[in-house]
């Protein structure tokens, strides 16, 4: 499991005034994932004239496609209007396992795109390191019967203290943050979510 910690967070858990049939509460819970993906984003500087599939022939070894490419922009580096590059934007997500041989991989196509015809420069922008999407919704499926009960215990409260009887369930609403840590001296590096969930239940 990747579940290490649980924190129960009580976000807020207001009596509806004006509406003496339902009370609704929000209630969260924090919890700890391991890192299962890695995603590297970096660009490929090239001249003006150098065509994406170019690009992509030459960064064969990646195995990039078009799917990968987030963006093109351009790049002036001196002042005459010939003096512009191409920035092409891509993202690669792999296992977070293969995070050392991926790395490996840029390096030595950094190293072979210098003398590559047309010359080409990689610059790698981040790289951000999160938790597997199989991962988050174990967590959620985990989670989500101990935030219902959050909430009915809580919602329990507020009616008895109104002098009131909580009843079945109206409505729910979930949401949740998406963890990313990035690699780097000055990013974060948790891997924490928070799962919320907001419950009206019926009172009598």
């Amino acid at each position: 499991m990747f579940l290490r910690s649980i924190t129960l967070i009580l976000l807020s858990s207001p009596l509806l005034f004006g509406q003496a049939d339902a009370i609704s509460v929000v209630t969260g819970r924090t919890v700890d994932l391991a890192p299962g993906e890695v995603t590297f984003m970096f660009g490929v500087f090239v001249n003006s004239d150098v065509s994406l599939d170019q690009v992509l022939e030459a960064t064969k070894s990646l195995e990039l496609t078009s799917g990968n490419l987030g963006g093109v922009s351009s790049q002036q580096f001196g002042p005459g209007p010939d003096q512009i590059r191409l920035v092409y934007q891509f993202s690669l997500t792999t296992e977070f396992s293969k995070f050392r041989e991926t790395s490996d991989k840029l390096a030595a196509l950094r190293r072979s795109l210098v003398v590559a015809t047309p010359a080409m420069e990689l610059q790698t922008m981040s790289i951000a390191i999160s938790p597997s999407e199989a991962s988050r919704e174990q967590a959620r499926r985990r989670v989500l019967p101990q935030l219902i009960a959050d909430a009915r215990q809580r919602g329990e409260e507020l009616a008895q203290a109104a002098g009131l009887t909580l009843g079945r369930i109206l409505g729910l609403s979930e949401a949740s943050s998406a963890p990313v840590g990035y690699v780097g001296p000055y990013a974060p590096s948790s891997l924490r979510t928070t799962f919320s969930l907001a419950v009206r239940f019926a009172v009598e």
